[in-house]
């Protein structure tokens, strides 16, 4: 096989003009000449083949803590970026060895932010920045209407145990007998089909309950049923890491 047919050959797979160059030890000009003059267009970005755990972990992230944002300037593509505070920096690092499988991983860095629900203000913590790809471009615009976010319809078809357990890492909170999902993000139509869904297909019953220190049509809660929470531990404890096991100790279940 001759050096162009080997460079269309790993075009056609997705790779970038860069990884090309790399594997056949050739100059990056030289790959782009080529691919131009063969009629094809330079891959920009190397080609991600989303898995459905892929899938679920943005799905999960985005349903909590994180967000697909749009970056200033030339950049066309979206980014996930996310923070979690200090305590959880082996979550972030989790999280970004999941990314860094398919090569979207950009940086993790230690930051700090002004938060006015604490005394302090002040809090520090870890943040998690993919790189910019057509990928989360994708599902920036199934998340986001008109800037806000929004559960549609095919996440809560596709969501399976593996992306709630992300949801319930980043936003979940244990009660004196059972678990709390927060979801203030979203508006109360979204809540009731996300009540629905687990109720549809996990027998799981939630009450919605409000935040009232949160204005508006947002600020809600899914409010898990006492006698759903061992079904409930059931279905996500394949998935939660070891530092958030405390989440799955309802109170009244604690010995001191």
């Amino acid at each position: 096989m001759t050096k162009t047919e080997q460079i269309i050959k790993l075009h056609k797979k997705g790779h970038t003009v860069n990884q090309i160059s790399d594997l056949l030890c050739i100059k990056a000009n030289m790959v782009r000449t080529i691919i131009n003059r063969k009629g094809f267009k330079v891959n920009r970005y190397k080609k991600v083949n989303v898995d459905n755990k892929l899938k679920q972990f943005i799905y999960g992230t985005v349903l909590g803590d994180g967000h697909l944002t749009k970056v200033a300037g030339a950049v066309k593509n979206s980014r996930l970026t996310l923070i979690h505070g200090m305590k959880q920096c082996k979550y972030v690092e989790y999280k970004s060895s999941i990314l860094s499988n398919y090569d979207i991983t950009n940086t993790v860095k230690a930051v700090s932010w002004t938060d006015r629900r604490f005394p302090n203000k002040k809090q520090t913590g870890m943040s998690l920045r993919s790189k910019c790809h057509p990928l989360f471009t994708k599902y920036r615009k199934l998340f986001y209407l008109n800037g806000s976010k929004i559960i549609p319809d095919i996440v809560l078809n596709e969501l399976d145990a593996f992306g709630i357990s992300f949801l319930f890492m980043d936003d979940g909170y244990i009660t004196t007998s059972s678990i709390i999902l927060s979801l203030c993000g979203f508006e109360l139509e979204y809540i009731n089909r996300f009540k629905k869904m687990f109720y549809d297909r996990y027998n799981l019953e939630f009450n919605i309950t409000k935040d009232k220190r949160v204005k508006g049509n947002k600020g809600y809660r899914l409010y898990l049923k006492t006698k759903c929470f061992d079904e409930f531990k059931k279905l996500v404890s394949p998935y939660i890491l070891k530092e958030f096991n405390y989440k799955l100790v309802p109170y009244t279940r604690r010995v001191l």
